[in-house]
């Protein structure tokens, strides 16, 4: 309703007219003035026949005006007939189609009706094809869906399985095509209007994406020690069997204690006061120097009794382990680990070369199981539960892709940076820290790791533990993602450790 000089109502009446859905139910708009109706003949009896709708809505009419009193508003509704109701407000769609509405038509007044046309739109026409994707390059022929009757310049989106991974930013679009941008979750191209299109567009695999997403905010990069490690392993193997009952416990069982270990309980008696940081530094130098541990399949403690022998072959199966039979000289009084293709068919010491004896059980020779050397040192270094967070992103969205560890510069910065994780994972870049035990994070850790993610202007931050993520730590890291902009991803046993 308007004034017959109100320049507000009617300017607003046609912004909402033209931001009407073409898609959705066509809900009639009616520009009226506000004193002259009444003079219009059987104008109430025009109106009525439009509100003979189908019963999909209440109430039947809103009733708005910038400039109208609410008084007024109220009086023009008693001439049109139309009954004020408290009623909220409800749209829907029914099958079979209801029968149409009937008067007393119900109205309401000055509700907020933006929300009626207010929400994100498409334009355009789709057209679905099927394309060959190359790893070179894919050329893609299509005619145009909408026909064009001269020149002129439009607007070519693509969108579909190939896209899905890739992270929305405009370093990866660029990889798709020189000219690309996002839109959404489509690639936009501008072009000039024709009846067919050819287009050559690379869908980059995730890791080329990862590492322009890399490039793009680091002055450079390169692998960890923890990285390096972690990605020879996963060239190796299928490290998605680490989420297997029993095989980390296990890696942990047969673990060698190297300098990471020892420092760390040397360092601890340091705090107490009863060795000194030399010595503790001592241990860094010379604690990787033990010969490394192996044991029979029933001393792996940490897996449950009867799963140990068939955790221990899968750890042979997969070469991260070695089985071996162990010799006891009694004339140097060392033990050694003989491997099953050095034994001979009489027992040897490898040291003095005097006559010894395999180590038996009750009823027939022990077999032990040895980690590889790679392995062992990854192990000690804490790689596994990195590789760990990776097999449980991955098991939940295979389309993923991540670095176990990196060292990053910063532009104008010297120092480099360790992140534990970087990748992306459905579309969305993802950075994080890994701790085997979610003691380590403290809340000054945690902030570290926040600033972290937000440098690499990450999607998501990842926290992830081995052990039980308290809720102390959850509500701080989330507190701090929350002012940071970024999501959190917490990963604790319950992922990495399923029963």
């Amino acid at each position: 309703m308007t004034e017959s000089d109100d320049l507000n109502d009617c300017l607003t009446f046609w912004n909402l007219r033209a931001l009407r859905s073409l898609t959705f139910g066509k809900a009639p708009m009616i520009l009226l003035p506000v004193d002259d109706v009444k003079y219009w003949i059987d104008y109430e009896r025009q109106f009525s026949r439009v509100l003979a709708r189908p019963a999909e809505f209440s109430p039947d009419v809103i009733v708005i005006s910038c400039g109208v009193a609410s008084q007024r508003l109220e009086d023009f509704a008693h001439l049109l007939n139309l009954e004020p109701t408290t009623e909220s407000v409800r749209v829907s769609q029914k099958w079979p189609i209801p029968p149409l509405r009937q008067p007393p038509y119900t109205c309401r007044f000055n509700i907020d009706v933006r929300q009626f046309v207010t929400f994100e739109r498409e334009h355009g026409k789709v057209a679905t094809f099927d394309i060959h994707v190359f790893r070179s390059g894919s050329t893609v022929r299509f005619t145009s869906p909408v026909l064009f009757g001269g020149p002129g310049a439009t607007l070519v989106r693509f969108f579909g399985r190939p896209f899905d991974g890739l992270p929305r930013r405009s370093a990866v679009a660029t990889l798709v095509h020189e000219h690309a941008t996002w839109h959404g979750d489509s690639i936009q191209l501008k072009t000039t209007a024709d009846d067919s299109y050819q287009f050559n567009l690379l869908v980059p695999p995730l890791e080329q994406a990862r590492q322009e997403v890399l490039d793009s905010v680091t002055a450079r990069h390169r692998l960890s020690d923890k990285g390096r490690m972690g990605v020879a392993l996963q060239e190796a193997a299928d490290t998605s069997v680490l989420l297997d009952t029993g095989i980390f416990e296990a890696l942990v069982d047969l673990m060698t204690p190297r300098s990471r270990t020892l420092t760390k309980d040397l360092r601890n008696l340091a705090q107490q006061g009863i060795i000194d940081e030399n010595v503790a530094d001592l241990a860094a130098r010379w604690g990787s120097r033990t010969e490394r541990r192996y044991l029979p399949a029933q001393q792996l403690d940490k897996v449950k009794r009867d799963d140990r022998a068939a955790v221990a072959e899968k750890l042979c199966a997969l070469g991260w382990a070695e089985r071996g039979l162990k010799v006891t000289c009694p004339r140097c009084g060392m033990d050694n680990f003989i491997t099953m293709s050095q034994v001979e068919a009489v027992a040897s010491c490898p040291g003095c070369s005097a006559p010894a004896k395999f180590t038996t059980d009750r009823t027939a020779l022990s077999i032990f199981y040895r980690l590889d050397t790679l392995v062992d040192r990854a192990t000690d270094q804490g790689v596994f539960p990195h590789l760990m967070v990776i097999a449980a992103m991955m098991k939940a969205e295979p389309l993923s892709s991540f670095l176990p560890g990196a060292d990053l510069y910063f532009p104008g910065e010297d120092k480099s940076v360790e992140v534990d994780l970087f990748g992306i994972s459905g579309g969305k870049v993802m950075s994080g820290e890994v701790k085997t035990s979610s003691s380590e994070f403290t809340e000054e850790q945690m902030s570290r790791d926040v600033e972290l993610s937000s440098r690499l202007r990450a999607d998501v931050h990842i926290l992830a533990a081995v052990d039980k993520v308290s809720e102390r730590t959850r509500e701080i890291a989330q507190g701090l993602c929350d002012s940071a902009g970024l999501e959190l991803r917490v990963l604790d046993v319950e992922q990495l450790r399923p029963a």
